[in-house]
């Protein structure tokens, strides 16, 4: 897959073929607004007319300690990155924590953040620019009024103020951002903000006033409205309710709109991507109880969307983790508990939430207000709207066939080259995975990778994947994926892919369990001759061997092997002439893992079948 850098004309036309009349209005309107941003009157800060909407609560001395701790490691230095990790931080909010190249002080939408060589990762400048720790800091404050977590919280908060003035720096670049800011905002505010000096408190709240500004006249509206305008009006909200409480239902009933757009009636991500599943869900449960503080809240049926969410991600928590399908960036809205609101701990809180269930979770019990009670869907193992067919579960194996559109909406953005992709678990280890999403602006060679065939369980032909990517975030072409059940148990599913080949091809794969047998069966439609390749993706983890064409997988006393109809390669963190054999675990991160792959000359249609038998315990 070609590396992801096109900005030529061709692209641009493309880019714009995709924007209605409504959508290029509200485009200029910002540009209008940021050619006058910085020069209007500063928003009057003299007044705090907001309502608070989270409460201290009662904790025990574990959980108490658990979260200083955390506090504590902010005030060595140290703030939170991608994926859980710490990155030492040296003061600077303009600069890249981990390339320590600056980006420059000028207007917001002037930041060349796409210009990574001189500049560093904007994404990782903005994961710590997002004040979590100020969350942390205000926390440890309200639970134990230690004057060094007020002290670091007003320091920290201070230099962002001098360092990053409205509107300039990379810091009020993207509307999103400056709305994840306020949510952590809003808390820190809260918990900690009459403490502070009259001075800083005003600037605080001035700086407030203005973020709001900038999210609403730059949202992504149109074809750009995905899981960025969920956060964008979830910033309104939750920043509207502690600052300007009198725009909050219009925003909440624009947010309510969204939730029902963006997650589908069976709780699956139109976007095709569990992770910014959960960023959509957080901000739909967050944004909905700080509403509660004012007495407003999301229609019955957003609520019920959301319960929906809870409920598939529950459901596809295979091993106890969510699979990474599509695009995630690991970010967080908002991390009230100890622990990572990853998309499996997302449905949790959902389900708990809108069960009234609060206050045993880590997150919810710091709410004022719980949700509305919302019972969930029942289990499932079919989603029609995601195209995702489950088998298994009763025995060692539990699969999953990939179908589905690629991404949502006019662009797709955040879909992969997945379809008809499978993915394995034996006795709850992944074993077949989706190799995650790398990189997006920083490396977009990376980026091409992860989101291309080779590096999802399915199949290329001819050299030719089965949709077309223009630049990192939209599509020249998108397949047409269908999956269905079959009467007689397993799944059936087909794309169109191929279609455009000199001679066409229709592929065709049918994923079967039998015992402690998986078995996919491939069907290529055509005339002619082909290459085709099949892919297979193993976990990090395995120690996979090959012989001609059977290989062995072995991880903790489980053994796989897998039999194919001809020769089998082992690609293990290889970049000399493709990229293969790499797994990113999270979010700027990527090892060498196994990938199995198998060449075949095919003559007109033709059928291929791969079996894979576990043998647990060896």
């Amino acid at each position: 897959m070609e590396a992801h850098q096109d900005r030529s004309l061709r692209w641009l036309i493309r880019r714009l073929s995709r924007v209605g009349p409504a959508e290029a209005l509200h485009r200029l309107r910002g540009q209008l607004w940021w050619a006058t941003a910085g020069k209007r009157p500063t928003p009057d800060a003299l007044q705090d007319v907001g309502e608070p909407w989270l409460a201290v609560p009662s904790l025990t001395d574990p959980q108490r300690d658990s979260l200083t701790r955390r506090a504590d490691r902010v005030l060595q230095g140290d703030l939170p990155g991608f994926g859980g990790l710490w990155w030492a931080f040296d003061g600077d909010w303009n600069r890249d924590p981990r390339s320590g190249r600056r980006f420059p002080v000028v207007r917001g939408d002037r930041v060349p953040y796409r210009d990574t060589g001189e500049h560093g990762d904007i994404r990782a400048l903005w994961e710590v620019q997002r004040h979590h720790h100020l969350v942390w800091l205000a926390q440890a404050w309200a639970l134990t009024e230690r004057t060094a977590y007020l002290d670091g919280l007003a320091e920290q908060l201070r230099a962002f103020l001098d360092q990053c003035p409205f509107p300039r720096g990379s810091a009020w670049t993207s509307a999103l951002e400056s709305a994840v800011r306020l949510a952590n905002w809003s808390v820190a505010w809260q918990l900690a903000a009459d403490a502070l000096s009259a001075d800083l408190r005003d600037r605080w709240r001035r700086a407030a006033l203005q973020a709001l500004e900038l999210v609403r006249a730059n949202r992504s509206e149109g074809s750009s409205s995905n899981n960025h305008l969920v956060g964008e009006l979830g910033g309104l909200v939750v920043g509207g309710v502690t600052w300007e409480p009198s725009r909050v239902a219009a925003d909440l009933d624009r947010l309510g709109a969204q939730l029902l757009r963006q997650i589908a009636p069976d709780g699956s991500s139109r976007e095709g991507s569990p992770g910014y599943l959960g960023f959509v869900v957080t901000w739909g449960l967050i944004a909905g109880a700080a509403g509660a503080a004012l007495r407003t809240s999301f229609s019955p049926a957003a609520w019920a969307r959301l319960a929906a969410a809870g409920a598939y991600l529950r459901a596809t928590a295979a091993g106890g983790d969510v699979p990474a399908l599509g695009d995630a960036d690991d970010g967080q809205v908002l991390q009230l508990g100890t622990g990572r609101l990853d998309p499996a701990r997302v449905g949790r809180l959902a389900l708990a939430a809108l069960s009234e269930d609060i206050d045993d979770d880590d997150d919810a019990r710091w709410w004022a207000s719980g949700c509305p009670v919302t019972p969930a869907p029942s289990a499932r193992t079919w989603f029609e709207d995601a195209g995702e067919a489950w088998l298994g579960g009763e025995g060692p194996f539990r699969v999953l066939l990939r179908g589905g559109q690629i991404g949502e909406g006019a662009l797709g953005g955040h879909g992969h080259l997945d379809a008809l992709s499978v993915l394995a678990w034996v006795a709850g280890e992944p074993l077949l995975v989706d190799r995650g999403t790398g990189s997006y602006l920083a490396a977009p060679e990376w980026r091409a990778h992860f989101r291309g065939s080779s590096a999802h369980s399915t199949v290329t032909i001819d050299g030719c994947e089965s949709s077309e990517a223009s630049g990192a975030f939209q599509w020249r072409r998108r397949a047409r994926v269908e999956v269905r059940t079959m009467d007689g148990g397993g799944v059936v599913g087909h794309h169109d892919g191929f279609e455009g080949l000199k001679d066409p091809v229709i592929h065709e794969r049918r994923v079967s369990l039998d015992g402690d047998s998986l078995t996919v069966d491939d069907t290529f439609r055509c005339r002619g001759e082909h290459e085709v390749t099949l892919y297979w993706q193993v976990a990090p983890g395995w120690e996979v061997t090959v012989d001609g064409a059977g290989a062995r997988a072995d991880k903790a006393g489980i053994a796989c092997v897998l039999e194919a109809t001809s020769a089998l390669s082992l690609h293990i963190g290889e970049v000399a002439t493709e990229r293969l054999g790499w797994h990113s675990v999270r979010f700027g991160e990527w090892q060498a893992a196994p990938t199995l792959r198998q060449v075949v000359a095919i003559s007109g249609t033709t059928s291929v079948r791969t079996t894979w038998r576990t043998m647990v315990g060896g």
